[in-house]
């Protein structure tokens, strides 16, 4: 926006201004805050001109902002109307995502079912992956693994239950082929079968 002057008010021509400048009034706003009484000071400048001086300097500071205020009006319009489309499309994506949501459940629900029942691998083959898992963890004891990480680990590569695991190695341990030690770790699910409890896991 392009900077206001004195010459932009009806009447000021470079005799007026000269006048005004003399009395150290060199601007519109410092016109606008004038008096009539101040500008009669000037030799020149009577009682109407004064008049007609400030008001044309007050009406030219408001138009710019009558402008600006036009402009944000306009803006605020666009952008409601904008908002609105938003809002339209939110609800929409929402109504996908519920939609998708459902079918997902119903995937899980029915994955869930057939990987439980995905079971029947040979003892061979559990123990080669867990030999494969336990060799895969950092954290070692002496050698002793937490049974909660190694359980885990095995669920990476066989969709069972945590208790389904803990009975596969208990059963191993049954057969001297794995090593179980109660502790007192709580973190993760300890081994539970037949009344003994197991935190530690090591392989022979």
């Amino acid at each position: 926006m392009p900077a206001l002057v004195l010459e932009d008010i009806d009447g000021i021509g470079e005799k007026k201004l000269s006048l005004l400048r003399s009395a150290n009034i060199d601007s519109v706003q410092k016109l606008a805050e004038s008096t009539i009484s101040d500008l009669k000071r000037i030799k020149g400048i009577g009682e109407k001109t004064a008049e007609k001086f400030i008001k044309g300097a007050k009406n030219l500071l408001e138009k710019p902002s009558r402008g600006i205020i036009f402009e944000k009006a306009e803006s605020l319009k666009i952008d409601n109307s904008i908002i609105g489309e938003i809002q339209s499309d939110i609800t929409n994506i929402h109504r996908t995502l519920e939609g998708f949501s459902r079918r997902l459940k119903k995937l899980e629900d029915k994955i869930g079912i057939d990987t439980e029942s995905v079971s029947e691998i040979s003892e061979d083959h559990f123990f080669r992956i867990l030999k494969l898992s336990y060799n895969s963890l950092d954290k070692k004891f002496g050698e002793f693994v937490l049974i909660s990480d190694l359980t885990e680990k095995i669920k990476n590569f066989i969709p069972w239950s945590t208790e389904r695991i803990h009975k596969h190695l208990y059963s191993l341990f049954l057969n001297y082929k794995v090593e179980l030690q109660p502790g007192k770790r709580d973190r993760g699910a300890p081994l539970v079968q037949d009344g003994k409890k197991f935190v530690w896991f090591k392989l022979k």
